[in-house]
């Protein structure tokens, strides 16, 4: 009798030990929750154009320079006219989107203004914004950029209004 309790002990404790190792799984799984938000599109909406005044050009070359905070200054033989109602200012822009998001923001390095009926030309560079080179949105989901450049005038520069046809693009981005 002792050898059948000892076998069928054996036989237990053996069906046991197979049964655990058949009831493990080489593998396991766990389930992650998906989502998706769509948020609002970065837009920016043009609201005043960069504007260097009425220029009285010199016999030797000059610069005016619009500060982002429509601060001017001028270099060499270039004075901005004092008419009435002048107005000088640097462009600005609203930026709306996700609130508290931020956002780069990107501008040219140069660009040309041409005479109109003509073809002379001015180089504006040193192209600036207000905020720099990124932004945060406020919790409304707004903010405003302003963007300020030098103009280049040449000695005896042709009267003339000057332009540049497609204007200053100023470019954003979620980041």
């Amino acid at each position: 009798m002792k050898k059948w309790i000892f076998l069928l002990t054996s036989f237990f404790i053996i069906g046991i030990a197979a049964f655990n190792t058949s009831a493990q799984s080489p593998s396991a799984s766990a389930t992650a929750k998906v989502t998706a938000t769509v948020v609002t599109p970065i837009q920016i909406t043009k609201t005043a154009d960069l504007t260097f005044g009425k220029i009285v050009a010199g016999s030797n070359r000059g610069t005016i320079k619009i500060e982002p905070n429509d601060t001017k200054t001028t270099t060499g033989d270039v004075t901005i006219a004092a008419f009435p109602n002048e107005i000088t200012t640097a462009a600005q822009f609203i930026v709306d989107g996700h609130p508290n998001a931020t956002y780069s923001i990107s501008v040219p390095t140069s660009l040309i203004v041409t005479r109109q009926g003509g073809t002379e030309t001015m180089v504006i560079d040193n192209i600036i914004t207000n905020p720099t080179t990124t932004g945060t949105l406020s919790e409304n989901g707004e903010q405003t950029v302003k963007v300020g450049a030098t103009l280049h005038i040449e000695a005896n520069q042709a009267i003339g209004t000057y332009e540049n046809e497609n204007g200053i693009t100023v470019t954003v981005a979620y980041q």
